[in-house]
């Protein structure tokens, strides 16, 4: 029995070296050294790999020497230390520190487990990361050394986890749990193939304190907590941001182009940058958005049901602000639409609300001195608000002075109402005739970006027309958006007429026309079809053009033009449309009646219904034989001049002949030859009566009484030249012009005072074609159309 004693010892401590352990520190020491530890089931004294190991308060345990250490699982007690040189440490199992973690080793967390504790975890020991593993909510690591993950792990961050240096594996799955906190101070964060980086749980935040780089891939470019602690950091791709988004002071983010959402507060104190990217406000509790900087936003979505708050910063845009949800606060003109030569912003239509205040912009190009149509798009503004851009006069006082601003009654004075001070209320819905004058001189208008301030026109805009008298009435387009005429006319059925005006100051007169859409800013005309009723603007009329154009394009009628000799910059035209289906009479919402212009100057052109209605638009039934009378007036007499604005379009409607018949000098005029001049006075309506005719030779006819009635002059062409030839008692003034057929003139208009002989017209010795002389005579006038070869 005494001889197999040794052999039974030797197999106990055989057998209990492959039973886990469970290990103490005795105090400090090494890993490698038994006396290190108080440890049970374990017959060496040092941990192996599937041992428990615990580091008591006050000892410091030092993996080190070369020699690297093993356990299963490694608890470190407040004010314990664990200190890592050159070895590593392979653990095995779960890893709890509440005590020190130091030094500049490495750990290798070998099978899958938890990371946790609420010690200090060294900033130089690097971690690999082989397998499964989380770090559990409320542990912090900062690590300013590689950390390695290799393949197919899958790492869970729970607590706070700062990583400077990665070295990426494939096939990684990173998940920042609702409670974590991942700082990244390094780029390419799990940049291998296959890698997928999940930051969109409620509740985390990624904090990028790079540079010069993009945000980390995450999966679907979303995120829930967003920070941006580095310079220039950009976008790879349109990101989501679920929480909140801060970017810190001296910092920069762009958008890089692509979209960008975020669903918490926004808070900038360094720089954002948008480009062409389309940010959306989309939370479901109430935001807030603040910035220390300006931001120029492109497109932005306002989509929360409990709201978005505007606190501070300031902010423009130059595409769209759509509010789909919720309540958008502005603050107190902290946003600005903007508008340039380019583009206007705009307002979607709004299924929300705005509260607070904006300035809206209007760029309005360059041109000569005249009237504008306009409106604001804005709730209490007055024109005091326009005084800072525009140069408005306010005094009347006429015939002395007038003010260049007008609103216009329909109902009651059938005529325009002088805006007299600066207080006036400018009405959601309502036209003004405003004169855009930069300086006074009556001649020219520089280019002017107008700002109108106060809270945007929203939801449904009523404003009442009447037809009391002829049925014009003077609105406006309500919105910061181009509105659809046919869309209004549509949800106001039957209340307007088709056909609907603007001032035009390429012509500086009105013109009219169909379809087609308003601007924002902008007045116009329309025709009442009842007595009094509300014509509504809703939000479903505006449509997505953002383009800088104040004005529509006029419909090509037949027109014929009154303009003074530099009396007045302003002028008057009459158009003519043929139709079927017509009458001779006026017909509501087919004809326009004359509508003046708001300026004591301003000439006044018109042909008469048979009915006796004064129009602008006459349609009527096409003859082949046609005798249409004109009326006109003159705020300052002087020559004026008659003309058609295009004898194409009188030929193609099947006149080739078109004159006009002077009845005070019993004179008659072919105006393809070009324009008629003729001395105005006032009071003269029915001077005027315009033939249009298919036949040639009713033209021929007409020419030759228009001869016969200029007698003593004589235009004839000789072997030696083309001459004006005069007859007259005693010497009289006489303006012979040469013109081609576009009117244009072809040398320099002449006077001359002579009684009798000849005066040879000298042509350009380069010019061919047509070509046509006339002879001014007092209130007479003849032409004599040529050729030369």
């Amino acid at each position: 029995m005494y001889r197999f004693v040794p052999l039974i010892f030797v197999l106990a401590i055989l057998s209990n070296s492959s039973i886990a352990g469970t290990f103490t520190s005795n105090g400090t020491g090494a890993w490698d050294q038994p006396g290190t530890w108080i440890f049970s089931g374990d017959a060496n004294g040092i941990p192996d790999a599937d041992d428990d190991v615990t580091i008591l308060s006050g000892h410091v345990v030092t993996v080190g020497g070369g020699i690297n250490g093993n356990c299963l699982t490694l608890t470190v007690n407040n004010g314990g230390n664990i200190a890592i040189g050159s070895a590593v440490l392979y653990i095995w199992g779960d890893y709890t520190n509440n005590g020190i973690e130091s030094s500049s080793g490495a750990i290798s967390f070998k099978n899958s487990g938890l990371i946790s504790g609420t010690g200090t975890f060294g900033a130089s020991v690097r971690y690999t990361i082989a397998n499964t593993r989380t770090i559990s909510a409320g542990t912090v690591i900062t690590k300013n050394v590689t950390v390695r993950f290799l393949d197919n792990v899958v790492v869970t961050n729970n607590g706070s986890l700062t990583l400077t240096s990665t070295v990426n594996g494939n096939n990684v799955t990173f998940t920042n749990g609702a409670t974590g906190s991942l700082t990244l101070k390094t780029t390419g964060f799990l940049n291998g193939a296959g890698n997928v980086f999940n930051a969109s749980a409620s509740g985390n935040t990624v904090t990028v304190q790079y540079n010069s780089s993009t945000l980390p891939a995450a999966s679907s470019s979303t995120f829930h907590h967003l920070v941006i602690n580095g310079t220039n950091i950009t976008q790879p791709s349109s990101s989501v941001v679920n929480g909140n988004f801060t970017v810190n002071a001296s910092r920069s983010f762009s958008m890089n182009g692509f979209d960008f959402s975020v669903g918490g507060n926004f808070a900038n104190s360094g720089t954002f940058t948008v480009s062409t990217g389309n940010v959306t406000f989309n939370g479901t509790s109430a935001q807030n958005v603040t910035s220390s900087s300006a931001i120029a936003f492109n497109n932005v979505t306002f989509n929360n049901a409990s709201g978005v708050n505007v606190n501070s910063g300031t902010y423009t845009i130059s595409g769209v602000m759509t509010v789909s949800a919720g309540n958008v606060n502005t603050g107190s003109n902290l946003i600005t639409l903007l508008s340039n030569a380019g583009s206007t912003a705009r307002i979607a239509p709004v299924t929300g609300s705005i509260s607070g205040s904006m300035t809206i912009q209007r760029f309005i190009s360059a041109r000569s001195a005249g009237y504008s149509d306009m409106s604001s798009p804005v709730v209490s503004s007055t024109f005091q608000d326009w005084d800072n851009e525009l140069l408005l006069i306010y005094p009347y006082n006429p015939p002395g002075s007038y003010p260049s601003q007008w609103s216009y009654n329909e109902d009651v004075q059938f005529d325009y109402v002088p805006i007299t001070s600066a207080a006036t209320a400018l009405t959601p819905g309502v036209g003004y005739e405003v004169y855009l004058d930069s300086d006074g001189g009556y001649t020219t208008f520089n280019a002017t970006t107008l700002t109108t301030v106060g809270t945007p026109n929203t939801g449904a805009v009523n404003v009442t027309v009447t037809r009391v008298n002829d049925g014009w009435n003077l609105v406006g387009n309500p919105f910061a958006s181009y509105v659809s005429i046919n869309t209004l006319r549509s949800q106001n059925s039957g209340e307007i007429a088709a056909t609907w005006g603007f001032y035009d100051e390429t012509i500086s007169d009105f013109s009219y026309t169909t379809g087609g859409e308003v601007a924002p800013h902008q007045g116009f005309w329309v025709e009442s079809n009842l007595a009094s009723t509300t014509l509504t603007f809703n939000e479903t009329a505006k449509t997505t053009t953002t383009s800088s154009t104040f004005r529509n394009s006029e419909e090509v009628r037949l027109a014929l033009k009154l303009e003074s000799e530099g009396l007045t910059k302003f002028t008057s035209s009459t158009y003519f449309e043929f139709l079927g289906n017509t009458s001779t009479e006026y017909e509501q919402g087919t004809d326009v009646t004359f509508k003046k212009v708001p300026h004591q100057h301003a000439p006044a052109l018109y042909s008469y219904s048979t009915d006796g209605k004064a129009l602008r638009i006459s349609k009527m039934p096409f003859e082949l034989e046609k005798q249409i009378p004109l009326e006109y007036n003159v705020g300052i007499e002087g020559f004026y001049t008659l003309s058609i604005n295009d004898m194409s379009i009188a030929q193609d409607l099947g006149y080739s002949c078109v004159v006009l018949e002077d009845k005070k000098t019993g004179s008659f005029h072919d105006l393809s030859s070009g324009a008629y001049r003729f001395n105005a006075s006032q009071n003269e309506k029915s001077r005027f009566v315009l033939h249009l005719s298919n036949n040639n030779s009713a033209c021929e006819k007409i020419q030759s009484s228009a001869v016969a009635a200029l007698e003593g002059v004589n235009i004839n062409r000789t072997s030696e030249g083309v001459f004006v030839e005069y007859n007259l008692d005693s010497d009289q003034s006489s303006v012979i012009s040469v013109v081609n057929v576009l009117g244009q003139d072809i040398v320099n208009a002449r006077s001359v005072s002579v009684s009798t002989g000849k005066i040879r017209i000298q042509l350009p010795a380069d010019y061919s074609g047509i070509f046509i002389v006339n002879v001014q005579l007092g209130d007479k006038m003849i032409s004599k159309k040529f050729f030369n070869l």
